[in-house]
């Protein structure tokens, strides 16, 4: 089981993350930005260069799509191979009908994520699924085909509210003042489920890389390069300090240096050598 944790502007940020495995940080709401997930992502990569990172969206009555675009931008900004999420909590209250419209909003931004060849998860409490399904069955039935579902209930059973079969994500409450989230499952199934690639790398599907590589792969070498203290940010380009950064590693490790990660540098850095 993987414990996680997720953050807004209404949190401090914790000293080390090196109690979770993943973590949730809001990085936008509306059309605006919450730029204390800058703060919280570096802390977290900082003292856990290994753990999962997501950037979740607080949806409003805007426009779906921007509103998936804005957090798509975000998400790159913040360093990119993120878990995505939409926040489903500004639920407008009165008759059902702008209830059904928000349901369309955010069919809209599942649709736009999904469009971009990603995943996200829809979090939300099991009353409001059931007053969005109540109000719009038929788009949310879609919603719950293409997303998978962070459910926020504090009292067990933790039953998954229909649509959904499941969920995939749960926070069950508060752990020493912050929201606390539970995946049952590994780290590389939780990637699977986020439309992220798993990061363990078969031998067949290791790649040699080298300076101008770009790609998920280059995310794993940046991570595992930072467990050892290279400091790195991890952008999945593997550009000129990253391929210091190996160099520093091979010397470190007694490979043979060449900056460049084949065989004997992956088996090293995944430390099966």
């Amino acid at each position: 089981m993987q414990h996680g944790v997720d953050l807004s502007h209404h949190n401090g940020t914790p000293a080390s993350f090196t109690t979770w495995t993943f973590a949730f940080f809001r990085a936008s709401y509306g059309l605006a930005v919450d730029d204390s997930a800058e703060r919280h992502a570096a802390v977290a990569r900082a003292t856990n260069p290994l753990i999962l990172l997501g950037a979740y969206h607080y949806l409003t009555d805007r426009s779906g799509h921007a509103q998936a675009d804005l957090l798509l931008t975000r998400e790159a900004s913040l360093g990119g191979d993120m878990m995505l999420a939409v926040d489903v909590e500004d639920l407008p209250k009165g008759p059902p009908w702008p209830r059904a419209m928000y349901a369309v909003i955010l069919l809209d931004f599942v649709q736009r994520i999904t469009a971009r060849e990603r995943r996200c998860f829809v979090y939300a409490s099991s009353s409001y699924v059931t007053e969005l399904l109540h109000a719009a069955p038929i788009t949310m039935r879609e919603v719950a085909r293409l997303a998978p579902l962070w459910l926020a209930d504090w009292t067990a059973p933790y039953p998954t509210p229909l649509p959904w079969a499941t969920h995939a994500i749960l926070q069950d409450g508060l752990r020493d003042g912050l929201d606390h989230d539970v995946f049952n499952g590994t780290i590389d199934e939780l990637r699977g489920i986020a439309g992220l690639p798993d990061v363990t790398f078969t031998d067949a599907r290791r790649r040699t890389l080298r300076q101008g590589a770009t790609g998920s792969d280059v995310h794993a070498v940046q991570r595992l390069l930072n467990v050892d203290g290279a400091g790195l940010r991890t952008d999945g380009i593997f550009g000129p300090a990253t391929e210091r950064a190996v160099i520093a590693y091979q010397r470190k490790h007694g490979l043979a240096v060449d900056g460049v990660v084949g065989r004997e540098t992956w088996t090293a850095l995944l430390g099966t050598r």
